[in-house]
Protein backbone atom coordinates (compact mmCIF):
# COMPACT_ATOMS: atom_id res chain seq x y z
CA UNK A 1 0.00 0.00 0.00
CA UNK A 2 1.62 3.27 -1.05
CA UNK A 3 1.93 6.42 1.07
CA UNK A 4 -0.75 8.30 -0.88
CA UNK A 5 -3.27 5.50 -0.30
CA UNK A 6 -2.44 5.45 3.41
CA UNK A 7 -3.08 9.20 3.55
CA UNK A 8 -6.44 8.71 1.83
CA UNK A 9 -7.41 5.97 4.29
CA UNK A 10 -6.46 8.07 7.31
CA UNK A 11 -8.29 11.08 5.90
CA UNK A 12 -11.45 9.01 5.49
CA UNK A 13 -11.20 7.63 9.03
CA UNK A 14 -10.49 11.08 10.46
CA UNK A 15 -13.39 12.75 8.68
CA UNK A 16 -15.73 10.00 9.85
CA UNK A 17 -14.37 10.30 13.41
CA UNK A 18 -14.68 14.11 13.52
CA UNK A 19 -18.20 13.93 12.11
CA UNK A 20 -19.10 11.81 15.12
CA UNK A 21 -18.97 14.93 17.30
CA UNK A 22 -22.04 16.26 15.44
CA UNK A 23 -25.63 15.05 15.30
CA UNK A 24 -25.23 13.20 12.01
CA UNK A 25 -23.34 13.10 8.72
CA UNK A 26 -26.25 15.02 7.21
CA UNK A 27 -25.81 17.75 9.85
CA UNK A 28 -22.11 18.10 8.94
CA UNK A 29 -22.97 18.30 5.22
CA UNK A 30 -25.54 21.03 5.86
CA UNK A 31 -23.16 23.06 7.99
CA UNK A 32 -20.25 22.78 5.56
CA UNK A 33 -22.59 23.16 2.55
CA UNK A 34 -21.26 20.06 0.84
CA UNK A 35 -23.04 17.37 -1.20
CA UNK A 36 -23.94 14.37 0.99
CA UNK A 37 -23.15 11.72 -1.62
CA UNK A 38 -19.78 13.33 -2.34
CA UNK A 39 -18.94 13.54 1.36
CA UNK A 40 -19.83 9.85 1.69
CA UNK A 41 -17.12 9.15 -0.89
CA UNK A 42 -14.60 11.09 1.20
CA UNK A 43 -15.38 9.21 4.43
CA UNK A 44 -15.33 5.90 2.53
CA UNK A 45 -11.92 6.63 1.00
CA UNK A 46 -13.36 6.41 -2.52
CA UNK A 47 -12.51 10.01 -3.47
CA UNK A 48 -10.19 12.84 -2.45
CA UNK A 49 -11.51 16.34 -1.64
CA UNK A 50 -10.29 19.11 -3.91
CA UNK A 51 -7.99 21.76 -2.37
CA UNK A 52 -10.99 24.10 -2.17
CA UNK A 53 -13.08 21.54 -0.27
CA UNK A 54 -10.12 20.70 1.99
CA UNK A 55 -9.86 24.36 3.00
CA UNK A 56 -13.57 24.39 3.79
CA UNK A 57 -13.29 21.21 5.87
CA UNK A 58 -10.23 22.61 7.67
CA UNK A 59 -12.13 25.77 8.61
CA UNK A 60 -15.15 23.80 9.78
CA UNK A 61 -13.31 21.28 11.95
CA UNK A 62 -10.73 23.85 13.09
CA UNK A 63 -7.76 21.76 11.94
CA UNK A 64 -5.01 22.27 9.38
CA UNK A 65 -4.99 20.04 6.27
CA UNK A 66 -1.95 18.08 7.42
CA UNK A 67 -3.78 17.37 10.69
CA UNK A 68 -6.83 16.03 8.83
CA UNK A 69 -4.46 13.65 6.99
CA UNK A 70 -2.46 12.50 10.02
CA UNK A 71 -2.51 8.79 11.03
CA UNK A 72 -5.88 8.01 12.56
CA UNK A 73 -4.44 6.86 15.90
CA UNK A 74 -2.72 10.24 16.24
CA UNK A 75 -5.98 12.04 15.46
CA UNK A 76 -7.81 10.14 18.21
CA UNK A 77 -4.99 10.91 20.67
CA UNK A 78 -5.01 14.56 19.58
CA UNK A 79 -8.73 15.00 20.16
CA UNK A 80 -8.49 13.21 23.50
CA UNK A 81 -6.29 16.08 24.69
CA UNK A 82 -9.00 18.60 23.90
CA UNK A 83 -9.55 21.01 20.99
CA UNK A 84 -6.17 22.66 21.46
CA UNK A 85 -4.14 19.50 22.03
CA UNK A 86 -2.15 19.83 18.84
CA UNK A 87 -0.49 23.12 19.70
CA UNK A 88 0.29 24.40 23.18
CA UNK A 89 -2.61 22.75 24.99
CA UNK A 90 -5.24 25.12 26.31
CA UNK A 91 -4.34 23.88 29.77
CA UNK A 92 -0.90 25.48 29.47
CA UNK A 93 -2.23 29.01 29.26
CA UNK A 94 -5.82 28.97 30.52
CA UNK A 95 -7.12 28.30 34.05
CA UNK A 96 -9.11 25.21 33.04
CA UNK A 97 -9.92 24.37 36.64
CA UNK A 98 -12.25 27.40 36.69
CA UNK A 99 -15.27 25.73 35.13
CA UNK A 100 -18.07 27.56 36.89
CA UNK A 101 -21.70 26.59 36.40
CA UNK A 102 -21.72 24.10 33.50
CA UNK A 103 -25.53 23.83 33.57
CA UNK A 104 -25.99 27.54 32.97
CA UNK A 105 -23.05 27.72 30.56
CA UNK A 106 -24.33 25.03 28.21
CA UNK A 107 -27.55 26.96 27.64
CA UNK A 108 -25.37 29.13 25.42
CA UNK A 109 -23.99 26.36 23.19
CA UNK A 110 -24.27 27.14 19.49
CA UNK A 111 -22.90 29.19 16.63
CA UNK A 112 -22.99 32.98 16.74
CA UNK A 113 -22.47 35.83 14.31
CA UNK A 114 -20.37 38.38 16.19
CA UNK A 115 -20.34 42.15 15.77
CA UNK A 116 -17.35 43.84 17.40
CA UNK A 117 -16.11 47.40 17.29
CA UNK A 118 -12.75 47.48 15.54
CA UNK A 119 -9.75 48.00 17.80
CA UNK A 120 -7.81 49.79 15.09
CA UNK A 121 -10.58 51.82 13.41
CA UNK A 122 -13.37 53.23 15.63
CA UNK A 123 -15.67 53.78 12.65
CA UNK A 124 -15.71 50.11 11.69
CA UNK A 125 -17.45 47.00 12.96
CA UNK A 126 -15.88 43.55 12.54
CA UNK A 127 -18.28 40.73 11.67
CA UNK A 128 -16.97 37.31 12.70
CA UNK A 129 -18.10 33.80 13.66
CA UNK A 130 -17.97 32.04 17.04
CA UNK A 131 -18.78 28.43 17.94
CA UNK A 132 -19.47 27.57 21.61
CA UNK A 133 -19.54 23.82 22.20
CA UNK A 134 -19.12 21.14 24.87
CA UNK A 135 -16.30 18.58 24.76
CA UNK A 136 -15.25 16.19 27.52
CA UNK A 137 -17.13 18.08 30.22
CA UNK A 138 -15.78 21.53 29.33
CA UNK A 139 -17.21 24.42 27.35
CA UNK A 140 -14.92 25.37 24.46
CA UNK A 141 -14.87 28.27 22.03
CA UNK A 142 -13.69 28.51 18.43
CA UNK A 143 -13.65 32.02 16.97
CA UNK A 144 -12.77 33.09 13.41
CA UNK A 145 -12.20 36.71 12.49
CA UNK A 146 -10.94 38.44 9.35
CA UNK A 147 -8.89 41.59 9.72
CA UNK A 148 -7.97 43.03 6.35
CA UNK A 149 -6.31 40.21 4.39
CA UNK A 150 -5.45 38.22 7.51
CA UNK A 151 -7.65 35.56 9.07
CA UNK A 152 -7.37 35.01 12.79
CA UNK A 153 -8.49 31.75 14.40
CA UNK A 154 -8.91 31.76 18.17
CA UNK A 155 -9.50 28.82 20.51
CA UNK A 156 -10.23 28.83 24.19
CA UNK A 157 -12.58 28.08 27.04
CA UNK A 158 -15.75 29.51 28.54
CA UNK A 159 -16.63 29.77 32.22
CA UNK A 160 -19.90 30.87 33.82
CA UNK A 161 -19.16 32.69 37.07
CA UNK A 162 -21.18 35.16 39.14
CA UNK A 163 -23.93 35.40 36.50
CA UNK A 164 -21.46 36.44 33.81
CA UNK A 165 -19.84 34.61 30.89
CA UNK A 166 -16.03 34.71 30.75
CA UNK A 167 -14.20 33.59 27.60
CA UNK A 168 -10.42 33.47 27.12
CA UNK A 169 -9.03 32.61 23.67
CA UNK A 170 -5.61 32.34 22.03
CA UNK A 171 -4.76 33.22 18.44
CA UNK A 172 -3.71 29.81 17.08
CA UNK A 173 -2.56 30.95 13.62
CA UNK A 174 -0.15 33.74 14.56
CA UNK A 175 0.36 33.07 18.30
CA UNK A 176 0.31 36.82 18.79
CA UNK A 177 -2.59 37.43 21.14
CA UNK A 178 -4.79 36.25 23.98
CA UNK A 179 -8.26 37.79 23.87
CA UNK A 180 -10.77 37.95 26.73
CA UNK A 181 -14.53 38.44 26.64
CA UNK A 182 -17.01 39.20 29.44
CA UNK A 183 -20.66 38.85 28.42
CA UNK A 184 -24.10 39.22 29.94
CA UNK A 185 -25.72 35.75 29.88
CA UNK A 186 -29.11 35.00 28.41
CA UNK A 187 -32.00 35.55 30.80
CA UNK A 188 -34.09 32.82 29.19
CA UNK A 189 -33.68 29.23 27.99
CA UNK A 190 -33.87 30.46 24.41
CA UNK A 191 -30.72 32.49 23.86
CA UNK A 192 -31.39 35.76 22.07
CA UNK A 193 -28.50 38.23 21.88
CA UNK A 194 -25.41 38.33 24.10
CA UNK A 195 -23.54 41.58 24.67
CA UNK A 196 -20.38 42.50 26.51
CA UNK A 197 -16.78 43.61 26.21
CA UNK A 198 -13.70 42.27 24.43
CA UNK A 199 -10.16 43.03 25.61
CA UNK A 200 -7.18 42.51 23.34
CA UNK A 201 -4.55 44.31 21.28
CA UNK A 202 -5.00 46.17 18.00
CA UNK A 203 -3.89 44.10 15.00
CA UNK A 204 -1.86 46.92 13.45
CA UNK A 205 1.78 47.67 14.26
CA UNK A 206 0.82 49.75 17.30
CA UNK A 207 -0.47 46.68 19.21
CA UNK A 208 -2.27 49.09 21.56
CA UNK A 209 -4.17 47.27 24.35
CA UNK A 210 -7.83 48.04 23.67
CA UNK A 211 -11.27 47.24 25.07
CA UNK A 212 -14.30 47.34 22.77
CA UNK A 213 -17.94 46.26 22.81
CA UNK A 214 -19.08 43.03 21.20
CA UNK A 215 -22.49 41.52 20.46
CA UNK A 216 -23.18 37.84 19.71
CA UNK A 217 -26.23 36.97 17.63
CA UNK A 218 -27.20 33.25 17.71
CA UNK A 219 -27.61 31.53 14.35
CA UNK A 220 -30.38 28.97 13.81
CA UNK A 221 -29.66 25.29 13.19
CA UNK A 222 -28.96 24.43 9.57
CA UNK A 223 -27.28 27.78 8.91
CA UNK A 224 -25.01 27.76 5.85
CA UNK A 225 -21.63 28.16 7.56
CA UNK A 226 -19.79 28.52 4.27
CA UNK A 227 -21.88 31.63 3.55
CA UNK A 228 -21.40 32.94 7.09
CA UNK A 229 -17.61 32.53 6.87
CA UNK A 230 -17.60 34.28 3.52
CA UNK A 231 -19.49 37.23 5.03
CA UNK A 232 -17.00 37.69 7.88
CA UNK A 233 -15.65 41.14 7.11
CA UNK A 234 -15.21 44.74 8.28
CA UNK A 235 -18.17 47.11 7.87
CA UNK A 236 -18.59 50.83 8.38
CA UNK A 237 -20.82 51.65 11.34
CA UNK A 238 -23.54 53.04 9.08
CA UNK A 239 -23.70 49.92 6.89
CA UNK A 240 -27.34 48.71 6.66
CA UNK A 241 -26.15 45.10 7.17
CA UNK A 242 -25.73 45.94 10.86
CA UNK A 243 -29.16 45.67 12.57
CA UNK A 244 -30.24 48.76 14.49
CA UNK A 245 -30.53 46.92 17.80
CA UNK A 246 -26.99 45.54 17.37
CA UNK A 247 -25.60 48.97 16.54
CA UNK A 248 -27.26 50.42 19.65
CA UNK A 249 -25.57 47.84 21.86
CA UNK A 250 -22.22 48.67 20.23
CA UNK A 251 -22.39 52.46 20.32
CA UNK A 252 -24.93 53.73 22.87
CA UNK A 253 -23.59 56.05 25.57
CA UNK A 254 -20.08 56.11 24.15
CA UNK A 255 -17.88 58.17 26.43
CA UNK A 256 -14.44 59.71 26.62
CA UNK A 257 -14.19 59.28 30.40
CA UNK A 258 -11.85 56.32 30.05
CA UNK A 259 -14.48 53.89 31.32
CA UNK A 260 -16.17 51.64 28.77
CA UNK A 261 -19.23 49.75 30.00
CA UNK A 262 -21.21 47.08 28.19
CA UNK A 263 -24.88 47.67 27.36
CA UNK A 264 -27.24 44.91 28.49
CA UNK A 265 -29.89 43.57 26.11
Amino acid sequence: MNENHLSQTDLALNLRYLSGFYRSIADVCRRVDINRSQFNKYISGLAQPSPFIMRRLSDFFGLEEYELRMPHAQMVALMAKGPNGRRNDTETFLPTEIVGDIRKAQVHLGIYRCYKMSMRSPRQVIVSLMNIYKFKGRIWVSYIEKSGKRKHRYRGTLSYLGERIFITCRDTLFSSEITSFVLFPSSSRTVQTLSGLCLGAASDNSRVPTCVRIVLQPLPGGTNLRKELWECTNLKKDNPRIPDDILRLLTENETDTGVLKAIST
